[in-house]
This record gives structure tokens, C-alpha cells and sequence, in this order.
């Protein structure tokens, strides 16, 4: 049965989902591109989309963001499957890269490896001279290389306009190569709204965050922020390097603390929202679910009475190191004195006296008595 403090939770959530939704959406999968100006392009609505072109070898199909083929009479050989980690801009193009294909019968040329390969250079507008029939575009030209077992492939696609500034090459992750939060500066499925299944139990009380860039962005990523909603009942603090703005890179990633003790115990998740803002670019913002199934119970009384413990420690050891040296000393020079000579330091003052008052005596006197004493 759903009580009223479960029903104002998943209230509270539905409102808060419905806030993200006029932020930035990251794209609903690995087919984008980001152009020279860190601008995103999202094609998910054109995966699998076919372009073909004619050639005498037969006919070149691009299945875009899904592989290359060649169709002829003899069948059907593959050219490369789309690889999203490859995809590069350059010269205004977004560069494609479909690895993996048929091997047969480029064994001896250097694809035992990688298989047939494809490299498609995708242009916004229109192919130089002619137009597409199709709306989302065309192929433009197919060269094929190194005995049919590469091709490059030209092709024009209608372009939206840019979308948000991306910090390509950006990473959160839950260690120093991870990427399961944010990759390439866009948050992953699961984090860039509340999911049930990505979300951390009541007994964690801490999760560890690290943070990377490349050198030539690191500058402009500054101190990550907080949300949580509901926004009573849980107490949230950043901690580490990136907490203190340090600026991330790829040999030195930085580490965000997220701290969080449950104040309150509720029928649904507490969601954290944390946005990491960047100059220039659009802030990246990624969302942490926590449970809270019980009150708990505040970590600070505990290490002061550590510490306080740890303190009592160290005087009595200081206090017993003092008597066991007091207690060595007057064994050894005071125990068997009596009277003046009793009090510390008399004797070695004694001494000094001694040794100085010779210096000042009469040569003659010392060899008289030099020579009385043989």
C-alpha cells in the first residue's frame, strides 16, 4: 500500500525529472559527433539510416552508425562495423570509423588484425556539385584501397545546428580510467536521471568520485555544486581535489568525496545532482541516487572520542617517560649524596669551578707542588 510520504516522494521526483528536462539531454546513444567548436550533432533518430552508391565492384552501402557493405552478385562482404570511440572532426567533417569486417581474402595484407575497414568522412550540406534525392543525404564518392580491403567513403548528411559545448574527452568515473558516470564530457545512461537500480544503499556512506581531461581543457572545468531532492533529510558534503577546483587531467585525475549520512528516512531515493560548470562550455550534470532506509547515526562523536582517547594516551606516556628518567637519574648520582651536595647540577658545577680555578693559579706554585708530590 503506498502511504502519503511514499506518494510526496515520487511526486517530488516526477517534478524533479521534469526540471532536468529543460537542461541539457544528453544524446540517446553513441551515434554523435562533436564538431571543431566542441558542439554537439546527435543522429540517434538516422541509425541503420542506408545510403547506397554504384559502383563497378557492385553497390556500397552505408548503414549509418551501423556498418559499411558491399552488395554485389556474389553476396554480401562487410566493410567494418561502427566504432563510436573512433569518430574524430576534422577540417569541419566528422570522421567515422567502421573496423572489424570480413577478413576473407585479406589475410596477407595486414588486416589479420582488424578485418576490413572503412573510414567515412561525413560533411554537413551537400555533396560538391550534385544534390541528394534523399533528405538526410547522400553518399558523395567511395574510394577503395590496398586490394579492396579499405575504403573510404564521402558522404553529405543534413546537419542540425549545434547543440550544447561538450568537454571532449571529459571522464567521471568510479576509479582513475572510469568512465561509468560521464564519457567524452556526456553523461552516461543511468546517471543523467534518477534510475532505481543506480542508486546506493543506506550503509554506504561515501562514494569516491575521480575526475579527467585532456591538458588543453583541464583549465576550464571549475568546482563541481549540489542539488538534493528532497531537499531535507540528507546531509551532503564534497570533499577532495576536485571539491578544491584543482583541475583534472588524464596523468592526474582528481577525486570528488561525496559524504552523505541519512537525517531522515523516506519512501523513495534521495537524488544528488552534482554539475561540474566549465567556461565556455555547458556545465556537465550527472545524478546520484541514495537510499535511506533508516536514521544513521552521525561519525563525528565517534572520532572525537578517538582522538580525545589518543590524547590521554600520549600524557600518560609522556608522564611515565618522566618519572622512569627521574627515577634513573637519582639512582645513579643522588641516591648516595647527602646535604648540598645532594641538589642537581652541584656536582658538575663543582667540577667547572675546579677546572677554571686552575687556570689562574701561579706557574711556579703548580711546579712546587709538582715536584712535592714525587
Amino acid at each position: 500500500m503506498w502511504n502519503t510520504r511514499s506518494i510526496d516522494a515520487v511526486l517530488l521526483l516526477v517534478a524533479f525529472s521534469f526540471s532536468l528536462s529543460r537542461a541539457f539531454v544528453p544524446p540517446g546513444s553513441k551515434c554523435y559527433a562533436l564538431d571543431g567548436n566542441y558542439r554537439l550533432h546527435d543522429f540517434t533518430q538516422w541509425i541503420g539510416h542506408q545510403f547506397e552508391h554504384s559502383s563497378n565492384d557492385g553497390d556500397f552501402v552505408l548503414r549509418f552508425c551501423k556498418d559499411v557493405q558491399l552488395r554485389s552478385n556474389k553476396g554480401y562482404v562487410n566493410y567494418g562495423r561502427f566504432v563510436p570511440l573512433l569518430s574524430t572532426s576534422e577540417n569541419g567533417n566528422f570522421v567515422q570509423h567502421y573496423n572489424q569486417g570480413d577478413l576473407q581474402g585479406c589475410e596477407n595484407n595486414g588486416f589479420d588484425l582488424s578485418g576490413r575497414n572503412s573510414e567515412v568522412s561525413v560533411s554537413c550540406g551537400r555533396c560538391d556539385g550534385t544534390s541528394c534525392t534523399d533528405s538526410f543525404g547522400c553518399i558523395c564518392n567511395v574510394t577503395s584501397t590496398q586490394s579492396s580491403c579499405s575504403s573510404k567513403i564521402v558522404a553529405a548528411v543534413k546537419c542540425s545546428e549545434g547543440g550544447p559545448r561538450v568537454i571532449k574527452g571529459f571522464t567521471v568515473g568510479f576509479s582513475p580510467r572510469g568512465r561509468e558516470i560521464v564519457e567524452n564530457g556526456i553523461t552516461q545512461w543511468g546517471y543523467d536521471k534518477f534510475h532505481s537500480d543506480y542508486s546506493f544503499s543506506t550503509e554506504q556512506r561515501a562514494v569516491s568520485l575521480y575526475f579527467t581531461a585532456p591538458t588543453a581543457l583541464s583549465r576550464f572545468v571549475k568546482k563541481p555544486s549540489f542539488t538534493v531532492k528532497p531537499s531535507k533529510g540528507l546531509t551532503v558534503q564534497l570533499a577532495g581535489s576536485a571539491a578544491e577546483g584543482e583541475s583534472p587531467t588524464t596523468e592526474s585525475p582528481t577525486v570528488l568525496s561525496v559524504d552523505w549520512q541519512c537525517d531522515k528516512p523516506t519512501g523513495g531515493p534521495y537524488v544528488v545532482t552534482v554539475s561540474v560548470p566549465a567556461d565556455g562550455f555547458n556545465p556537465v550534470v550527472f545524478n546520484l541516487g541514495k537510499e535511506c532506509e533508516h536514521k544513521q547515526k552521525s561519525q563525528d562523536g565517534g572520532s572525537s572520542g578517538w582522538a580525545t582517547f589518543g590524547v590521554i594516551c600520549l600524557v600518560v606516556i609522556l608522564v611515565l617517560g618522566c618519572c622512569c628518567c627521574g627515577g634513573f637519574c637519582y639512582n645513579t648520582r643522588v641516591e648516595h649524596k647527602h646535604g648540598f651536595d645532594a641538589l642537581p647540577g652541584v656536582t658538575t658545577l663543582a667540577r667547572y669551578l675546579d677546572s677554571v680555578s686552575l687556570l689562574f693559579l701561579p706557574f711556579s706554585i703548580t711546579a712546587h707542588r709538582f715536584h712535592f708530590s714525587f
